[in-house]
C-alpha cells in the first residue's frame, strides 16, 4: 500500500502541470516572452543611443574647452593691447603737453621777434636820420668850404671865443660820429637779436613739427591697436556665442540622455518584473480519502464572490470530468487557503485514494492490479507511467 502512495505523490506535480497548461491560455506565455525580447532590444537600442549621446556630449564639451581656451588667449591678448593703448595714450598726452608748451614758446618768440623788429625799425630810422643830418652838415661844410670855418674863427672877438668856437666845431663832429657809431652798433645788436630769435623760433618750429609727427604716429598706432582690440572683441563675442550654442546643445543632450535613461530604467524595471516569477493564479491539488471505498470522483472549490475563480474551477472540473466521470459542479466551502489568499485560485480534490477505480486512474494501471496490492498480492512487474494525454 505504501508503494502506490509514493507513486501517487510523484504523479501529483505532473497532474498540476497538465491542468495549468490545459486550463490557462498558452498565448500569455508566448506574449510575455515576446514582450521580454522586445524590451531587451529596446533597452539595448536606448543604451546605444545613450552612449552615442554621451560621445556627442563629450565632443561638444571638448569643443567648448577648445573655444574657451581660444577665448582666454584672445582676452589675454586684448588686455595686453588695452594696456599698451593706455600706455600710448599716456605718451600721447605727454606729447600733446609738449606741443602745447612749444606752441606757447613759439608764440612768445614771435612776440619777441615782433618787438625786436619794431626796435630794429626804430634803430634803422634813427640811423638813417642821423646819417641824413650828418650828410647835410658835411654837404654844407663842403659847399661852404674851409673859408667859412676860418671866417667863423676870425670873426671871434677874443681868443677865448675863438677857442670856444673851435671846441664847438670839434664837439659837433665828435657827436655826429659817436651817434652814428651808436646807431650802427644798436642796429647790429637788434639785427643779431632778431637773427637769434628767428633761429630759436626755427628750432621751436622744428621741434614742434617733430612732436606733431610723433603725435600723428601715436594716434595712428592707437587707432590700429583699438581696431585690433575691436576685432579681438568681435572674435571673442562670436566664440562666446558658439560656446552658448554648444552649451545649449549639451543641455539638449543632457535632456535626451535623461529621457533615454529614464525610459531604459523603466523598461529594465518592466523587464525585471517580467523575468520575476509571475503568480497569475494558483491551484491547490489534493487527493481525498474516505472510510467508504465506494465514494469517488473529483471536487473543485472556488473563491466566493470571485467570477474568475469560478470560471477557472469550471475549466478544471471540465477536464477532470473526462477522467473521473464526476458529475459534481464547482462549489465554495470554508477552506482557509481560498479565504486568505488574494491571488486568483482554486482547490481541486482530484479523486479518492480510498476508491480503487480513482486510484487505478492515478497510477495508470488496472483496477484488478490495485485490488491485488490491497490484498497483499505480488507487486506488478511493470509500473505504467501516468498518461497525461488522457487529462
Amino acid at each position: 500500500m505504501e508503494k502506490y502512495r509514493e507513486r501517487v505523490r510523484a504523479f501529483l506535480p505532473l497532474l498540476l502541470c497538465s491542468l495549468l497548461l490545459a486550463g490557462w491560455p498558452a498565448w500569455r506565455i508566448e506574449i510575455q516572452a515576446a514582450t521580454a525580447d522586445e524590451l531587451e532590444q529596446s533597452i539595448k537600442e536606448k543604451e546605444e543611443a545613450i552612449s552615442q549621446a554621451q560621445e556627442q556630449k563629450e565632443q561638444i564639451q571638448a569643443n567648448i574647452s577648445n573655444i574657451q581656451a581660444m577665448v582666454d588667449e584672445l582676452e589675454s591678448t586684448k588686455d595686453d593691447l588695452q594696456a599698451y593703448v593706455e600706455q600710448l595714450d599716456g605718451n600721447l598726452a605727454e606729447i600733446q603737453s609738449r606741443i602745447s608748451e612749444l606752441k606757447t614758446l613759439i608764440e612768445e618768440k614771435e612776440a619777441e621777434i615782433e618787438e625786436t623788429q619794431q626796435e630794429l625799425e626804430e634803430a634803422v630810422a634813427q640811423e638813417e636820420a642821423q646819417y641824413a643830418a650828418m650828410k647835410v652838415r658835411i654837404q654844407y661844410s663842403y659847399e661852404q668850404g674851409v673859408g667859412s670855418y676860418l671866417e667863423m674863427l676870425l670873426a671871434s672877438d677874443s681868443f677865448g671865443e675863438l677857442l670856444n668856437r673851435v671846441g664847438y666845431i670839434e664837439q659837433m663832429n665828435t657827436y655826429d660820429q659817436e651817434q652814428l657809431a651808436i646807431y650802427i652798433k644798436n642796429k647790429e645788436l637788434v639785427e643779431a637779436c632778431k637773427t637769434a630769435l628767428e633761429e630759436e623760433q626755427e628750432v621751436l618750429e622744428e621741434a614742434k613739427a617733430e612732436v606733431e609727427e610723433e603725435e600723428a604716429g601715436l594716434e595712428t598706432l592707437i587707432a590700429e591697436k583699438e581696431a585690433q582690440i575691436t576685432s579681438y572683441q568681435t572674435d571673442i563675442n562670436n566664440k562666446e556665442e558658439a560656446i552658448a550654442e554648444y552649451e545649449a546643445d549639451i543641455a539638449e543632450q543632457n535632456s535626451t540622455i535623461a529621457a533615454l535613461e529614464a525610459a531604459a530604467e523603466a523598461e529594465k524595471k518592466q523587464l525585471e518584473e517580467l523575468n520575476q516569477p509571475q503568480v497569475t493564479l494558483f491551484i491547490s491539488i489534493h487527493c481525498n480519502i474516505s472510510l467508504d471505498s465506494r465514494v469517488q470522483g473529483s471536487d473543485v472549490y472556488y473563491q466566493k464572490d470571485n467570477p474568475a475563480s469560478y470560471q477557472l474551477a469550471q475549466a478544471v472540473q471540465g477536464r477532470l470530468k473526462a477522467v473521473t466521470h464526476s458529475r459534481l459542479k464547482p462549489k465554495t466551502g470554508d477552506i482557509y487557503i481560498l479565504k486568505q489568499t488574494q491571488t486568483l485560485g482554486i482547490l481541486a480534490e482530484i479523486g479518492f485514494l480510498s476508491n480503487q477505480e480513482d486510484l487505478a486512474r492515478f497510477l495508470g494501471v488496472s483496477k484488478a492490479a490495485v485490488s491485488k496490492w490491497e490484498t497483499g498480492s505480488a507487486y506488478p512487474d511493470i509500473l505504467m507511467l501516468p498518461r497525461l494525454a488522457s487529462f
